[in-house]
């Protein structure tokens, strides 16, 4: 899938966890087993809070204090906002772990293929150095007026010329390639 389609995707699935969140947040008022679902949730929280806000003993400091559960009413409106802003935390929460992860995947291939790309590069320049060897020990055996060698040795001198033209190219494109991916992975982080 294209980075395009895929961030449309993403954007499509943030804008419709909005009104399926509300429409949780209705059958979750509505529904019995969510009702009880979002009581029990909203009074752990309101009791998670008094706790957390060091307000369990009276002024004295010697009496536990009592908390007093939310109404109903309340507490289902609660539980239910509670469900509600879950689902798109977890919505939104998804969509940037799978950017992460398609991200960290298309940088892996990308390294994969300038590996494959340095190795065949590296069994060029081996095959450049084959050539260059066969040459200067022909060169140095050989009477250098004579007229096949100078052919055998223009011939080769041309097909060295153009792997060093190839390998010149594809190391431009690997250079290219890989301030593309410096680009993506800061976009990516920003």
């Amino acid at each position: 899938m294209s980075s395009l389609a895929f961030k449309i995707g993403s954007l499509l699935v943030r804008t419709l966890s909005k009104p399926i969140a509300n429409t949780i947040k209705s059958q979750a008022k509505e529904h019995p087993a969510f009702r009880r679902m979002c009581i029990n949730v909203a009074q752990k929280m309101h009791r998670a809070e008094f706790r957390l806000l060091g307000v369990t003993k009276n002024r004295a400091g010697n009496v536990p204090l009592h908390i007093r559960p939310l109404n109903d009413a309340k507490a289902v409106e609660t539980g239910a906002n509670f469900l509600s802003e879950t689902f798109i935390f977890s919505v939104a929460g998804l969509a940037i772990l799978s950017e992460y992860i398609r991200a960290k995947r298309k940088d892996a291939a990308r390294r994969r293929q300038v590996a494959e790309t340095l190795e065949g590069l590296q069994d060029e320049i081996v095959r450049l150095n084959r050539i260059v060897e066969k040459h200067l020990c022909t060169h140095h055996r050989h009477d250098p007026g004579n007229r096949d060698e100078n052919n055998t040795l223009s011939y080769d001198f041309n097909d060295l010329h153009k792997v060093m033209s190839h390998v010149n190219t594809e190391i431009e494109l690997l250079s290219a390639s890989d301030e593309d991916v410096k680009d993506t992975n800061q976009k990516v982080l920003s």
